[in-house]
């Protein structure tokens, strides 16, 4: 598809120079996945031509068939379980979130997310089918697992407002579990679990009724399973689900008489997060999934052009639980220790992907002890796995190799839990505490390490016994910060806090002290202050709190909405300059005072009217970033008004949304009405904050007037 991308120059002052004018944002935390998490759901928007998933964190991620972008619109939710369909008739997507119910319903029409509140829902349910149906321009949901375990065949339609319940006159057998695909006629259902065993006919819904659909060689009978349909082969494509309690290796594929058993060479994941047909690569792309060696959700990308599997996109991360980051010395990308099996001691990310760090370094771990200083990224002791007990080696990262800096019983006895951190003013590493192996006594021993060997200090005060503590170098104040912590695995979670200057600890006053569960602290250059995050403030969020100097206080908008943390968050922050990094055990999170925002606004003046997007968040330096532009008038034009301001003017029946008189270009849209108008971002941090407004107008003969004008879109220049 040629996604006509005209190219808006920053150099031209008639247009984009007028619009990079400096505004001030007001500042505000804000947490974004950066290296996307495990696909929860997918489809192909023919609107867009791209392949949408959503994440189990929430974030929105679309595929250009080499790389996936982390599109803006995120949802913050936990979004395991996820259903996504698209409607081609309609040029929408809709999401059913999670697991709860009523399903939790989002509309996707080319710009945001919005939610739905439809009066009637279907009956709770788990495993059920969702599809678009080209027949009626609506969705589809069909039977699943009810209440009680309750299997259900009950057929409803959705139109973007309201469920309603269809009395065909045939239905499929009560299921869960099965496939489904639509051929842009009817939508085809295919196996699933009719109780204690799966069944394998294939059955055809018109908009009005179900249809048996005569099969010779049908597949095995499958549960979970993915069916797309392929529409350069003209067939249906069945793979992955489990026969019984095996993996299919195989693929089926249907050319509406006969299905025809495919075993290819290689292997893929036995419940993907989707299986999507691609116009672009005019293959089917296979997202994600686990292995019988991988539980965990994957972030791997197939495709499948009726003969083979070839891997589109993957990193080195599948299968791997990293319950600590630090960053690399020298370029300050963050580094991730693993605890899961993996053949990599450890990971950095590139900016694209996390890559496995060749050589020896550490073994295997959990509950180690990490900071990062100015020659390495330093891993102390923690939990070793199997005969290797609780560890008490230094190692330190330099940026392309690891080396063994202090051999075990050359210093701190083994623990777990206990806290490290580079005192920069003194370029020596600090201990404190953790808990002793095979007992729940905690320790409150201090130890320096000057780069050759440990010492032992012996201040005159010091904290309490305790690990699990949380600990930075305040730059700003020349000291180290303590907080928090356990004195023992069953006790409750301490609260105070304390500074080191190179002989003693003290303790540091505050009127309030965080309310937290496994803290982790670290410096923002960005606002000259310690940082405390405390992951489990909430359900579905997490505070932040700043150090002051009078004490510490929860931060501006420090209350954050997020989708869901796995497992305690660590963060990490200087000698990063912009803001701060937090992961969990999947996923990396920004979280900046700068961040980069996009934001529809207003009302579009007719449902007629196009939609505006981004492609990606506009950071600074994005070079491929792009104004978007969907559901506009097909191969014709579109107009798109740009400003440094907002604007609520009055034009005919519709409202102009942007200041007038900055920026208007005439883009030419595609075939099915899409353009994208690229904005190469600037890189100098003289743009950070600076927010730009567009407003799409197009000719519409059945609006009032003549045109009409799609709702504003907010861009916030961030990093």
């Amino acid at each position: 598809m040629n996604l006509h991308r005209p190219v808006l120059s920053i150099t031209a002052p008639s247009t984009v120079v007028a619009l990079l004018a400096s505004l001030s944002m007001l500042p505000g935390q804000n947490l974004r996945v950066i290296d996307r998490s495990a696909f929860a759901a997918g489809v192909f928007d023919a609107a867009r031509g791209r392949t949408v998933a959503i994440g189990v964190a929430g974030e929105t991620q679309e595929f250009d068939g080499s790389e996936w972008r982390i599109a803006p619109e995120a949802l913050r939710a936990d979004l395991r379980g996820s259903v996504m369909a698209y409607d081609r008739v309609g040029g929408r997507t809709l999401l059913l979130q999670g697991s709860s119910w009523p399903a939790v319903a989002w509309l996707h029409r080319g710009g945001s997310w919005t939610h739905r509140a439809p009066a009637t829902t279907p009956p709770e349910r788990g495993l059920f089918v969702l599809e678009g149906d080209p027949a009626t321009g609506s969705f589809l949901l069909f039977g699943g697992l009810g209440q009680n375990n309750t299997l259900l065949n009950d057929t409803w339609l959705f139109d973007g407002d309201d469920w309603q319940l269809q009395q065909p006159a045939n239905s499929p057998l009560p299921r869960s579990a099965a496939a489904a695909a639509a051929d842009g006629q009817r939508v085809f259902v295919c196996g699933g679990s009719v109780g204690a065993v799966a069944t394998n006919d294939t059955w055809a819904w018109d908009g009005i009724d179900w249809s048996l659909v005569p099969a010779v060689a049908p597949p095995a009978a499958l549960t979970d399973a993915r069916m797309t349909h392929d529409p350069v082969r003209g067939r249906l494509v069945l793979c992955s689900g489990l026969n019984g309690a095996t993996a299919n290796p195989d693929v089926w594929e249907f050319d509406g008489a006969t299905w025809q058993q495919i075993s290819p060479s290689s292997t893929v994941p036995a419940s993907p997060g989707a299986f999507v047909f691609d116009e672009n690569l005019g293959e089917a792309l296979l997202l994600g999934g686990t292995t019988v060696t991988a539980a965990q959700p994957g972030v791997e990308t197939w495709s499948w052009d009726g003969t083979r599997w070839a891997a589109r996109w993957r990193d080195d991360r599948n299968n791997i639980w990293a319950d600590q980051v630090f960053l690399d010395p020298v370029n300050h990308d963050p580094v991730r220790l693993g605890e899961s099996s993996t053949s990599f001691a450890a990971m950095r990310w590139d900016g694209s992907a996390w890559q496995g760090i060749p050589g020896s370094g550490p073994s295997r771990r959990q509950n180690a002890a990490t900071c990062t200083g100015l020659a390495y990224g330093y891993v102390f002791g923690g939990d070793g796995f199997g005969a290797a007990g609780v560890l008490s080696d230094l190692w330190g990262f330099d940026g392309s190799a690891w080396s063994l800096l202090a051999p075990a019983a050359t210093g701190p006895g083994p623990r777990r839990h206990a806290v490290i951190e580079y005192d920069w003013s003194r370029n020596e590493v600090v201990l404190f505490g953790g808990f002793l192996p095979g007992t729940t006594a905690a320790l409150n021993d201090t130890w320096v390490f000057d780069g050759t060997s440990w010492s032992q200090l012996n201040p005159a005060m010091r904290p309490s016994v305790r690990g699990a503590a949380a600990i930075a170098y305040d730059v700003a104040g020349g000291r180290m910060i303590l907080f928090g912590g356990r004195d023992f695995f069953a006790s409750s979670h301490l609260q105070d806090t304390w500074s080191w200057d190179g002989v003693n600890w003290s303790p540091v006053a505050s009127a309030v002290q965080p309310l937290t569960v496994q803290p982790s602290m670290a410096f923002d250059s960005r606002k000259n202050r310690v940082m405390l995050v405390s992951p489990q403030r909430g359900a579905f969020g997490m505070g932040l709190w700043q150090l002051d100097p009078l004490g510490w206080r929860l931060a501006p908008r420090g209350q954050i909405t997020i989708g869901r943390l796995f497992g305690p968050g660590i963060v990490a922050g200087f000698p990063r300059q912009n803001g701060l990094l937090l992961a969990d055990l999947h996923n990396l999170y920004s979280l900046n005072i700068d961040e980069a925002e996009v934001a529809a606004y207003g009302t579009a003046c007719t449902v007629t009217a196009p939609e505006l997007s981004a492609n990606e968040s506009p950071q600074l330096g994005a070079v491929d970033f792009a104004v978007e532009v969907s559901h506009a008038p097909a191969s014709s034009f579109v107009a798109l008004l740009g400003a440094t301001g907002s604007a609520n003017l009055t034009i005919g029946s519709c409202t102009q949304l942007v200041q007038p008189g900055q920026a208007v270009v005439l883009l030419p849209t595609s075939p099915v009405g899409f353009v994208a108008a690229s904005l190469p971002l600037p890189s100098s941090p003289t743009f950070l904050g600076t927010e730009l407004f567009f407003q799409a107008a197009a000719l519409d003969a059945s609006a009032p007037g003549g045109f009409t004008m799609s709702r504003g879109l907010r861009l916030g220049i961030g990093d």
